[in-house]
């Protein structure tokens, strides 16, 4: 049984409902123009750079490194959802470990290549599925799951930055302040939620067809999380981060690129944390751009940079979305447990959005 997302509004008064929509459309239209800056710095950094070093670097490409690196994506798969099960378990779900990986498998293929990798929360759906759970909680499993990467890679990011060597002490002021920031948030939203987790919740399980009572669930459930057992997660979310520096470390070696894993982490890190901002699609110009903060004090021209950007994200996204493929061809649970009356489905079957 879908679930019908709907909202009774009051409509404005007389020309007020003009005035609101039109500044509606402003909204957006200064929303999609604020987009526009990551893929118009990216383009201005093409435009300065040596094409002949770009294209140097990737017809110089190490074949097995690079398959290396994307062979990776099974590990950090692997471990991701042996942390995602162990979030579950602390929400009172147990979970076969398999089926999380090829759950797991498929959200993150279809993240690779959507928008704020909102694919991600196909497996809170085929949690909601298969378990006598809402939607909301499960989604929390999956929001809970990303922020921890986020803390991570703020924290790999702030020690770099303020430990190597190459980088100004206004610049380590600025980035580590811009670090700090974003450790803090993620940091709040597991320990108190508030309007902004509400406000993403929301978002989330709107696309998912939810209705609007699941916001509070999603809350809830990260709220149930901060507690003594999420160090055992945060833990392995340190070894995952160090198999997605090591992918990139590769990626970089098959490139021929001379940088230090440490240098490498710390840029990839920042990177990670700047593709956050809402000034660009898919990080597109803000990771280049800190990529090159970061990496041309250590004589690693722009050229070489945008080479190991491309190859990094076609490496990194194009991988995971074949595993994903591929786990979504495998063999599944052919139906799911009824739920609340709602009879059962097969996962395979795309999720519905919206009514």
């Amino acid at each position: 049984m879908s679930t019908i997302h709907s909202e009774i509004r009051v409509a404005p008064a007389g020309g007020e409902e003009g005035r609101v929509t039109g500044g509606a459309r402003r909204g957006r239209a200064a929303r999609v123009a604020l987009r526009l800056l990551g893929p118009l710095i990216f383009g201005l950094l093409v435009w300065t750079s040596d094409l002949s070093a770009i294209a140097a670097v990737l017809l110089g490409a190490v074949a097995w490194m690079l398959a290396a690196a994307a062979g990776l994506n099974i590990v950090i798969i692997a471990i991701k959802a042996w942390r995602w099960r162990l979030l579950l378990r602390m929400q009172g779900v147990e979970y076969p470990f398999s089926r999380l990986v090829r759950y797991f498998a498929i959200g993150a293929g279809v993240a690779a290549w959507t928008p704020g990798r909102m694919g991600d929360f196909l497996r809170a759906v085929a949690v909601h599925r298969e378990k006598d759970m809402g939607l909301g909680r499960a989604v929390s499993s999956v929001l809970a799951d990303r922020l921890m990467d986020a803390a991570a890679m703020a924290v790999a990011a702030l020690a770099g930055i303020l430990l190597l060597p190459g980088i100004g002490p206004r610049q380590r002021m600025l980035i580590g302040a811009v670090a700090i920031a974003a450790l803090a948030i993620a940091a709040w939203m597991l320990r108190r939620g508030g309007s902004s987790v509400r406000r993403g919740a929301g978002e989330v399980v709107g696309l998912l067809g939810a209705a609007r009572r699941q916001v509070g669930a999603v809350v809830d459930g990260l709220s149930v999380l901060w507690r003594p057992a999420i160090i055992l997660p945060c833990c392995v979310t340190a070894v995952v981060t160090l198999v997605t520096f090591l992918q990139g470390f590769l990626v970089a070696r098959g490139l021929t690129i001379d940088v230090g894993f440490w240098r490498l982490a710390a840029a990839l890190a920042a990177a990670s944390i700047a593709s956050l901002l809402p000034v660009s699609v898919a990080g597109i110009g803000t990771r280049e751009a800190t990529l090159m903060f970061l990496l041309a004090p250590v004589g690693i021209g722009l050229g070489r940079v945008l080479g190991f950007s491309v190859a990094f994200l076609a490496i990194s996204n194009g991988s995971m979305a074949l595993i994903g493929g591929i786990a979504w061809c495998l063999p599944g649970p052919r139906e799911r447990p009824s739920v609340d009356g709602d009879p059962g489905m097969p996962y395979n079957t795309p999720p519905r959005v919206g009514g």
